[in-house]
């Protein structure tokens, strides 16, 4: 999934096993997956290295070495932890800032995390020690992202959980274009009125912003038009196009004499 890197016997996937995204406006959401002791294997071994007798508490920069010194220390330390983020179209289009909350261990505070308490086990956390806590971080979506690009949050940034983590954006469906690529196609919908005399029709930009477009007379019905450069920005280079397939509306109910006119326009063959 996209929160299940495994390496050296435990599943990332642990922190991060339910995601579910908000509205637009709305940030994303992560929870943890706990066993019977409360906790996922990879924070039971976290812990076990933080604090316990002849070991040292380690930095969020330094979580790749699990009891085994430097010599032995875990490639995954220096592979990111990957997850998706969903965003919208207009999103993705004028960059956002996302507010996604994670669950991570934390000592408990009645038993000071060692848990005993009056020397039994602690009820507060169960004898582990360790009690569910959330951390909430910013993720800095730039403008003209595309479904696959990955957003870095560095460890410094992430609350400590193990390190850098890997968001991969995925653009959720819009309901007036279609991404491709940096390309966004549409339809683009004008009157029989439109499509015969010519015209100008209005369209909405991801940005909020409307472009008029013209229609040339006599423009056959799902005629492709091409708006350079109004596609998905591009840091790096050329933006995306909007292609938009024109579509003739044809009159609901025509009337009588509607359609005596359209008999004079198109005769029988």
């Amino acid at each position: 999934g996209a929160g299940g890197y495994q390496q050296g016997g435990f599943d990332f996937s642990d922190i991060f096993s339910q995601f579910s995204q908000g509205s637009q406006g709305g940030g994303a959401h992560f929870s943890s997956s706990f066993g019977a002791s409360g906790y996922s294997p990879f924070f039971d071994m976290l812990f076990s290295n933080m604090g316990t007798s002849g070991g040292s508490r380690r930095s969020s920069a330094d979580f790749g070495s699990f009891g085994g010194g430097s010599s032995r220390r875990s490639s995954a330390a220096n592979k990111p932890l990957e997850t998706e983020l969903t965003i919208s179209l207009a999103e993705a289009y004028n960059g956002t800032t996302k507010s996604v909350t994670i669950a991570k261990p934390a000592p408990c505070a009645s038993c000071s995390g060692n848990g005993l308490f009056n020397g039994a086990p602690c009820s507060m956390c169960g004898g582990t020690g360790k009690v569910s806590a959330t951390h909430t971080l910013e993720v800095k979506v730039p403008a003209g992202v595309t479904n696959g690009s990955k957003v870095r949050v560095r460890g410094e940034n992430s609350g400590g959980i193990c390190g850098d983590i890997m968001f991969k954006i995925s653009i959720a469906p819009d309901a007036t274009y279609k991404v491709e690529g940096r390309d966004l196609r549409c339809d683009l919908w004008v009157s029989l009125r439109e499509a015969f005399l010519g015209g100008s029709v209005d369209l909405k930009l991801p940005n909020g912003k409307s472009i008029s477009i013209k229609v040339a007379p006599r423009t056959p019905n799902g005629k492709m038009l091409r708006m350079s450069g109004l596609g998905l920005p591009n840091p790096r280079g050329q933006a995306g196009n909007i292609l938009a397939r024109l579509m003739v509306k044809l009159p609901e109910n025509p009337t009588a004499e509607q359609l005596k006119g359209l008999d004079l326009l198109c005769p029988a063959q």
